[in-house]
């Protein structure tokens, strides 16, 4: 009987071919693995599908997402993730949320503002209330009083009468006097505001305003000092909505914000009355008369610069407007107007010596005095 050894050698002597033999061995290895993953228990695999390493979406099936942290070795931390519909609802109810607070907030302040309201109104209510039971005290007081003395020459109407008169004075000046506290707070805080908006080294400039129709108007302008701002403006054809918009161009050209210091009209005019344009002659009478004019002048107060309200000057050259009573009267009104603006206007003799320290503020004086003799010329020398 053959045998095969170790070696794979048969006892006769004689070698068979080896590569049969592993062929052989290698089919007997095969069936013997094959039973024995027959026999073990079958584990399923997740079928998982990775585009890079990382945070990602790892898909253990179709049926069954799971997210998770993706490394070199495996996949750690699984979780459930949120799908994208539950994304969507979660800041959905947060949305809500957040507008239902906003709700809540604004109905609870509206509700304060409405508390608020009906407190004052009771307060006021109850202030009125009061100050009538007062005058009725008051008023049967006095009654019994004039009944008591036995003197009926006067009506009683008059002693109400008086009485109300008094209390009725008493408040006008009362809310006078508060009304003149809060222009003087607002003018301090809006010289503050002005004095932060343009720097400490901003200097406010004067202004020299020249009406067309006056003699050599161009030969003035070069009268004026070179610190000093200057215009001439078309007397004839000019507005007075114009003229302003011309008054603010020049000043923001100097410089943006900034508002004059001091202001001189050079126009015709005399004693009580000045032409500022063509047809437009201003005077104290039109100052009440004309909403155009006192408009024009409410709005020029907002011009003048409120850093230093004692330097605050409207000059009027040319023209002695304060050369009567009417004059005085139409120089005081166009302060009126420009309240709460703290501005001064004057109109001075050129000859006096604060006419002559006017003047220098803002011309050149020799250059002044020739174009004075030489103004009615059909020549200018300058």
């Amino acid at each position: 009987m053959t045998t095969i050894s170790a070696a794979g050698w048969f006892d006769d002597g004689s070698k068979q071919d080896n590569g049969k033999t592993k062929r052989a061995a290698g089919k007997v290895s095969a069936a013997v693995s094959s039973r024995s993953r027959e026999a073990a228990p079958k584990q399923k695999s997740p079928n998982i599908a990775v585009t890079s390493w990382g945070h990602g979406v790892v898909g253990c099936s179709k049926k069954t997402p799971c997210a998770g942290v993706v490394t070199s070795r495996g996949i750690n931390k699984l979780v459930k993730p949120s799908t994208h519909k539950q994304v969507a609802a979660s800041k959905y109810a947060s949305y809500r949320q957040e507008m239902e607070k906003n709700r809540d907030l604004s109905s609870n302040e509206h509700q304060a503002a409405i508390t608020i309201q009906r407190h004052l109104r009771g307060f006021q209510a109850r202030q009125m209330k009061k100050r009538e039971e007062e005058m009725a005290t008051k008023i049967q007081r006095q009654y019994r009083r004039w009944k008591d003395s036995g003197s009926h020459d006067c009506d009683s109407s008059t002693i109400v009468s008086s009485d109300l008169s008094t209390d009725l004075s008493t408040g006008i000046s009362e809310f006078a006097d508060l009304q003149a506290e809060i222009n003087k707070l607002n003018f301090s805080a809006e010289s503050k505001f002005e004095e932060l908006t343009l720097g400490d080294d901003c200097q406010t400039p004067r202004l020299v305003i020249i009406a067309s129709n006056v003699p050599h108007a161009r030969t003035l302008q070069r009268c004026v000092r070179e610190d000093v701002l200057s215009t001439v403006y078309d007397f004839g054809d000019s507005t007075l909505p114009g003229l302003l918009r011309t008054i603010r161009t020049v000043l923001h050209e100097y410089k943006p914000g900034v508002k004059a210091k001091s202001v001189a009209f050079v126009c015709q005019g005399g004693p009580g009355y000045f032409y500022l344009l063509a047809g437009k002659v201003i005077t104290s009478a039109k100052l009440s008369t004309n909403k155009a004019i006192s408009k024009f002048w409410v709005a020029f107060g907002d011009i003048m610069s409120k850093i230093n309200p004692d330097e605050a000057y409207v000059d009027f050259i040319g023209s002695y407007v304060a050369g009567n009573r009417q004059g005085e009267q139409l120089l005081q009104d166009l302060e009126n107007l420009m309240q709460p603006n703290v501005v001064h206007t004057r109109s001075l003799l050129e000859q006096s010596p604060t006419g002559l320290l006017m003047l220098d503020t803002y011309f050149n004086i020799p250059s002044y005095k020739t174009w004075k003799m030489t103004r009615h010329s059909k020549m200018s020398l300058m």
